[in-house]
């Protein structure tokens, strides 16, 4: 470094080289908020109260349809009154009947198919797909008497 006349300079790579590094650049981290599991359940209690009080929850006996048309599922939606609403609807087994009422709605702008079962889950303290964030972003939900057993049954505990 001597004897050239000019300043120390270190690496290419400081601060005030041009193409050189950040000065307190990022760092990778977790911005992860863990909530525990009856947190979560009580939330999702609220959540379906909420709906219920203000008459948004819709609970029908059953829905299935024997081929995925898109056309079938904006017939139920006009029947329901709820054409041109934002709209959740929680099934609660994974059948083909079901996959197809899913399949059918996803086409659909404002209507979000969840089907609640996951038959990985041993412990049946939650209900698969189903969270607070799509209640609330919905303004109407629908379920079946079979999933509201199956709620009644996870959220009872």
């Amino acid at each position: 470094q001597k004897h050239t006349g000019r300043a120390r300079q270190g690496s290419i790579r400081a601060i005030h080289w041009r193409h050189g590094g950040v000065a307190h650049g990022p760092k990778p981290r977790k911005f992860l908020k863990r909530l525990n599991k009856k947190m979560k359940r009580l939330a999702l209690k609220s959540a379906l109260s909420v709906r219920f009080r203000e008459g948004n929850l819709i609970v029908l006996s059953d829905i299935r349809f024997d081929k995925p048309q898109t056309k079938q599922m904006r017939e139920v939606l006009k029947a329901l009154g709820i054409a041109d609403e934002k709209v959740l609807f929680v099934l609660p087994k994974k059948e083909d009947s079901y996959v197809n009422v899913k399949l059918s709605g996803r086409n659909i702008p404002g209507v979000k198919v969840i089907i609640a079962d996951n038959p990985n889950n041993n412990e049946g303290n939650n209900i698969d797909g189903l969270n607070v964030y799509d209640i609330i972003n919905a303004s109407k939900v629908v379920l079946t008497e079979g999933t509201v057993r199956k709620i009644e049954e996870v959220l009872g505990k």
